[in-house]
């Protein structure tokens, strides 16, 4: 029996400069060959992604009564969503607005939301949001609730996100109430102090049974029974990296709730990000079971699984 995955988050709005080459330096000028305004990355797009791959899901977000909200809605009815509008405040946008500026090498993203405050709601609504869940996919601003979670029986999937003040101390009392961690290079080793993420791969051993660090366009590392192993990507035309951690997320989370090993778990994830990076937002793409499946068998288990395994044994 397929498992549901329940998450909430702030919906993030993304207008997307795409087709330039670099990131404009301070008092620089650029133009972009194209722009568009589209839902954008956190827990919305991966559970989104989720039930794209049809799997049950449970979503949650704030939606108000402005400008912003209003074209949310239309997103989230574009996306099929069914979605709890978790708003409790008087805020009339409780979104987080990005421009994202997408170039060859990676992608440059500034950001505004409204004040902690707008997002505030009581115990007894977040209680029932997640009374009963099996899967639970938390993002780095919900740490709080690992232990809660953890202890009423649900698998506690928690992401983390690029912040000034990543540091071990924002997580170490929060990762023994997680069953999987899944934080990108960059956030690993600003998190751990390391410099590469085979570094902070071992940092985090002692608060994970099996840590996790995505690596981009490297696919991703784990680290089980003291060794290190990469599952290499699959290979993809790149365009735009903005929504890829989602992706792999929403992936990842494909696999747990089929019950599947946490290499195949894995390799879902690797897909689902590769298919994201090959066109520009966070949900572009229109990743299906029969794909995912699909793009599995070939490059995981058909004709080319011993490669693979090589590569695995030479990366770890």
């Amino acid at each position: 029996m397929t498992k549901r995955a329940v998450g909430m988050g702030i919906a993030n709005i993304d207008i997307i400069f795409s087709g330039i080459d670099r990131i404009p330096s301070l008092g620089e000028e650029l133009y972009s060959k194209a722009y568009s305004c589209q839902l954008g990355g956190g827990p919305l797009a991966t559970l989104i992604q989720l039930k794209r791959l049809g799997v049950p899901v449970k979503i949650g977000t704030y939606i108000g009564t402005g400008k912003l909200s209003t074209f949310l809605k239309g997103e989230l009815n574009k996306n099929g969503a069914v979605v709890e509008n978790m708003l409790e405040t008087e805020e009339e946008d409780p979104v987080t607005l990005s421009c994202v500026m997408s170039c060859p090498a990676d992608r440059g993203i500034m950001s505004c939301r409204p004040d902690s405050s707008a997002f505030a709601m009581s115990r007894e609504k977040i209680k029932r949001f997640y009374d009963g869940a099996d899967i639970v996919y938390l993002s780095a601003d919900q740490k709080e609730l690992c232990r809660e979670l953890k202890e009423q029986g649900s698998v506690v999937v928690l992401d983390s996100s690029w912040s000034e003040d990543n540091t071990m101390e924002r997580y170490r009392e929060i990762l023994p109430y997680t069953d999987f961690f899944i934080p990108n290079e960059k956030e690993a080793m600003m998190i751990t102090g390391e410099k590469t993420a085979e570094r902070a791969l071992l940092a985090l051993a002692p608060y994970q049974k099996i840590p996790i660090i995505k690596c981009g366009a490297a696919g991703c590392i784990f680290l089980e029974n003291g060794n290190i192993e990469r599952i290499p990507p699959i290979p993809v035309k790149y365009r735009d990296a903005t929504g890829a951690g989602d992706a792999f997320a929403a992936g990842f989370l494909y696999g747990l709730c089929h019950g599947r090993s946490i290499e195949s778990c894995l390799c879902y994830g690797n897909i689902a990000g590769g298919n994201a990076v090959s066109a520009v937002g966070c949900l572009s793409t229109d990743l299906n079971e029969g794909g995912i499946q699909e793009a599995y068998k070939c490059f995981y288990e058909g004709s080319e699984r011993e490669v693979f395994r090589q590569i695995r044994r030479e990366g770890a």
